[in-house]
């Protein structure tokens, strides 16, 4: 019972933070000329974006298999893709929770061994999803530093303010203590308990850590990871020529598409819903800061990359999640 009800306030939190920074971002938002704006955009790339977002997704599966077949060799590309769908619609409404769901749909999909058990447990596909996840931190600040390049004096400024000293510290600190608790959990694991559990899931993530060392063709791997950032960077050219007919947008090309993205993907590191808010915020103060575009302009093109994406989201995850019930 206790912890149903720290789940729903972590939630409750969530949504309440994800309100508070809307609020921020539309409170001096004109809606007349918001709306206008939004009536008049070329829908002929926003479709084109949209549909790159949903390319995203299928790469993004390829990648998924790839790591998993040295686990399960039967895993096929439709289960990752259903899986990816389900979860990124599940963190729309619940943020993180969809990343638990994406696993328990794959541990589900997985075929059995001899001994009656799935292959792919939890912690093993666990260990893939963090594989997944270095790899894309490693990628963003490869991407991070090209951004530096093309414009090195605003977005040092804006990257610099946005990460402060005392949130590096925080972080610090919380790297520290997870370092701590892992390390106990080896010397402590004979003894039972939380710690034989915990030094059980830490087992089956390296298993699946190194599921990357096992993989056949790993530099299709990276392929894989290089067009995911090339199908972003296109998703958010289009988003903007889709609202080329405002003024302040009409100058703005690829450099600056490839800006946004990186700045944009900043946004996922906040804890609420679907990056409502957060994205909104980000991306608005990152064009006022690098450019001198209004807020309120601002914000049109982040409603317009985010929302759209969010339809994408919720249409392919409906989708999967139906395929799934009439899938046997």
């Amino acid at each position: 019972m206790m912890n149903n009800l720290k789940q729903i306030l972590k939630y409750a939190l969530s949504l309440l933070l994800a309100a508070v920074l809307l609020w921020l971002c539309l409170r001096n938002t004109d809606w007349a000329l918001f709306l206008e704006a939004v009536k008049g955009c070329r829908w002929d790339y926003m479709v084109l974006s949209m549909g790159i977002g949903i390319a995203v997704v299928w790469v993004k599966a390829l990648r998924w298999r790839m790591l998993m077949r040295p686990l399960d060799p039967s895993i096929d590309i439709v289960t990752c893709f259903n899986a990816y769908n389900i979860g990124l619609a599940a963190n729309i409404a619940l943020p993180k929770a969809g990343e638990v769901i994406k696993l328990g749909y794959i541990v589900k999909h997985s075929s059995k061994g001899e001994d009656g058990k799935h292959l792919i447990t939890v912690d093993k596909a666990l260990g893939t999803l963090i594989t997944e996840r270095v790899w894309e931190l490693a990628v963003m600040i490869l991407l991070a530093l090209g951004a530096l390049v093309i414009s090195r004096d605003n977005v040092a400024g804006f990257m610099s303010g946005t990460f402060s000293g005392g949130s590096a510290s925080m972080w610090l600190l919380v790297l520290g203590l997870l370092a701590a608790f892992v390390t106990l959990s080896c010397f402590m694991r004979e003894k039972g308990g939380i710690w034989t559990r915990t030094w059980s899931v830490i087992q089956g993530t390296l298993e699946g850590l190194t599921a990357f060392r096992k993989m056949k063709g790993w530099p299709i791997f990276i392929v894989y990871t290089a067009i995911v950032w090339a199908l972003y960077l296109l998703s958010a050219y289009f988003a903007i020529r889709s609202v080329g007919h405002i003024e302040e947008f009409a100058s703005l090309g690829l450099a600056e598409a490839y800006i946004i993205m990186v700045i944009g993907s900043l946004s996922t590191i906040i804890p609420v819903p679907g990056g409502f808010g957060a994205y909104h915020g980000i991306v608005a103060g990152a064009m006022l800061s690098l450019w001198n575009i209004p807020l309120g302009a601002g914000m049109i093109l982040a409603t317009v990359c985010h929302e759209s994406q969010i339809v994408v989201q919720i249409v392919c995850g409906l989708s999967s999640y139906v395929h799934e019930l009439f899938r046997k």
